[in-house]
């Protein structure tokens, strides 16, 4: 993921350096600026965002999966209270509502909210909700 994330961050400073590589050029033919020190200012540059990542690899990170608020899945172990079900092919951690409720394995659940990463689902009631 880290690799992900730093490919994505260097792609976007791209341009950045693209500018600031023909402005020293330009420095350097039109004001004399020497080569040394106009190298000196790109790979100073570079480093300073290279040194930034850690800080900003955040904001290059995938945002998390929106929760199915609203959905049936299907428990793929028992729900006692916590363990994971299956919600449009994903696999998710979840949890059943109400203090010691226990919902049996294959049995279809409706989603109706979230705790962090963790989705909070009650039994699906409707008659026919098991078979598909």
């Amino acid at each position: 993921m880290a690799a992900r994330e730093l490919g994505t961050y260097l792609l976007w400073q791209l341009p950045g350096w693209g500018i600031l590589a023909l402005v020293l050029a330009w420095f350097t033919l039109a004001m004399d600026l020497g080569r040394c020190i106009a190298v000196a200012v790109f790979c100073l540059f570079v480093i300073k965002d290279l040194v930034l990542f850690p800080v900003m690899r955040v904001a290059f990170r995938p945002s998390p999966p929106v929760p199915p608020i609203g959905e049936r899945g299907e428990t793929i172990e028992l729900l006692e209270p916590s363990g994971y079900i299956r919600v449009n092919g994903e696999l998710w951690k979840a949890e059943a509502c109400g203090p010691g409720k226990q919902i049996p394995v294959g049995s279809t659940v409706v989603v109706r909210g979230v705790r962090g990463l963790t989705v909070l689902v009650d039994e699906d009631m409707k008659p026919g909700a098991g078979e598909r």
